[in-house]
């Protein structure tokens, strides 16, 4: 229906609105009262389906008043954060911008953050299909204008959009493509606190399903609330939910394009983009796993390796235990360790007992010779080595053939570093992507060699490391 007089319908629907929600009815009342306002005014006659504001399926609807409203969350105390997992071309940008307006019409401050300013475009386009809409103001000055109501705040995540102003609600668009490693998940972080003021607390996440990035990590945390909570904040639905795509459609991309592209689009599954690196992973909680945590405890480990950071709190350095087979790959326990009152290096600690008789690789050379030349002088006779790309690929290669099996608890950092690990997509060869939180990943990796005794120093050549063997040092030096 074709909405005449909007500005006078708009005013009086919205003053109704306000009126009831005054007086006490609940706002899953007032928001179904919206929805029945859009159906009727909201899409001219004869308009296609794809470009429909009022199309809704059961589960969307559901989804959407999840996110509105749950008995169980207190939003003046804590944040009612939900999450949706959806494919592509499955309406999570229209359903955010439905919600957006809602929450505007009822009073409530409502900002909107994306990764790149390229998302917000659709966005922009479901906005100016909403009749209480005034104007889309997306490349002047950031707002969406609605009629008799607060604007909302809809901007790209950027060093001076992430802050601002207070809001009682954040949408979180896409956060799937804000890798943790990347600026763009601190500025993420930075948003967050905006709606820490507000007494009605809502933040909402819709996005793909990108492994290591700032949704990744929403959803945990709200997995961990469902749970203390007993109560339902997220939902999942591949493309097999949705009619309007076909098996057919899903079946010729699926010819033309890579694995992990269809089951991070359209499948839901939590995917490293441009494919991961290790595939056959089996976490001890996981019912396919061949052992679990109890027998994985009473593995003996035979091997460790070392990479170094900064060494001090926050910037611990690491060692991993492990053991390994041709078919098996175990990683046992992760131990940071840094400087102490009583030990400011930290190293000492490569002289604990439980590493006694373990095989131990340590990485050496570049920015870890300052470590390194050190342990030398404290007399710590193990292997040290200086990484080719040629020799770490190869032991890529090595634990890609393996099965890998680990425990997340006893080993948290490790278990991300390799359930995330990806192709470096910018080097024509294969090649390992170089991150600098990869230290429990770089550990393993040194772990994966031969038993040797001694002390080895492998410097680094041109096309393969060079062994030189060095004596036992005396220990006459502790640092």
């Amino acid at each position: 229906m074709i909405l005449r007089d909007k500005t006078k319908v708009v005013f009086q629907f919205k003053q109704q609105l306000n009126e009831l929600y005054a007086s006490g009815t609940h706002i899953l009342v007032l928001f179904r009262m919206y929805l029945g306002f859009l159906y009727r005014f909201a899409d001219r006659p004869n308009t296609k389906d794809k470009y429909r504001l009022s199309l809704w399926t059961s589960w969307q609807i559901e989804d959407m008043m999840m996110s509105i409203y749950n008995a169980k969350i207190d939003t003046t105390k804590i944040i009612l954060e939900t999450a949706w997992l959806y494919g592509r071309r499955e309406g999570k940008t229209r359903g955010l911008t439905i919600l957006a307006v809602f929450f505007t019409l009822l009073g409530y401050q409502v900002a909107w953050r994306a990764p790149h300013g390229e998302q917000l475009k659709k966005a922009s386009f479901w906005f100016s299909c909403n009749p209480f809409v005034q104007r889309v103001m997306l490349t002047s000055d950031n707002t969406i204008r609605v009629y008799y109501s607060l604007s909302i705040s809809i901007a790209p995540i950027t060093t001076g959009r992430v802050t601002g102003s207070d809001c009682d609600i954040l949408i979180i668009d896409e956060g799937g493509w804000i890798p943790t490693r990347l600026q763009a998940y601190q500025l993420y972080l930075s948003a967050r606190p905006m709606v820490s003021n507000s007494d009605f607390k809502h933040i909402i996440h819709a996005s793909t399903a990108c492994r290591d990035t700032a949704f990744q990590e929403a959803w945990q945390g709200i997995e961990t609330l469902e749970i203390e909570y007993d109560t339902k904040l997220k939902s999942i639905h591949p493309c097999t939910d949705c009619e309007w795509i076909s098996e057919e459609f899903i079946e010729s991309e699926s010819k033309i394009y890579p694995k992990w592209y269809i089951e991070l689009n359209y499948f839901c599954l939590w995917t490293v983009p441009y494919g991961a690196v290790f595939e056959r992973i089996y976490e001890v909680s996981d019912p396919k796993s061949p052992i679990n945590a109890e027998r994985l405890r009473e593995i003996v480990p035979t091997h460790c390796g070392v990479d170094h950071n900064k060494g001090d709190r926050n910037n611990p350095h690491y060692i991993v235990t492990t053991t390994f087979d041709e078919n098996f790959f175990y990683v046992l326990d992760e131990y940071p360790f840094y400087g102490t009152k009583d030990d400011m290096s930290g190293l000492g600690f490569l002289f604990d007992e439980k590493f006694e008789h373990l095989s131990m690789e340590i990485e050496d050379g570049l920015y870890n010779i300052q470590f390194t030349d050190q342990e030398k002088r404290m007399g710590l006779a193990v292997i040290y080595y200086a990484w080719t790309k040629e020799e770490k690929m190869t032991r890529v290669q090595g634990l890609r053939n393996r099965f890998i099996v680990i425990d997340r608890n006893r080993a948290p950092l490790t278990y991300n570093n390799i359930l995330n690990a990806g192709y470096n997509k910018a080097s024509p060869f294969v090649e390992l992507e170089k991150r600098t939180d990869q230290h429990g990943l770089d550990c393993v990796l040194h772990s994966f060699h031969p038993k040797s005794g001694g002390m080895q120093v492998y410097d680094r050549t041109r096309h393969a490391p060079r062994n030189r063997l060095f004596q036992k040092q005396m220990r006459t030096l502790r640092i």
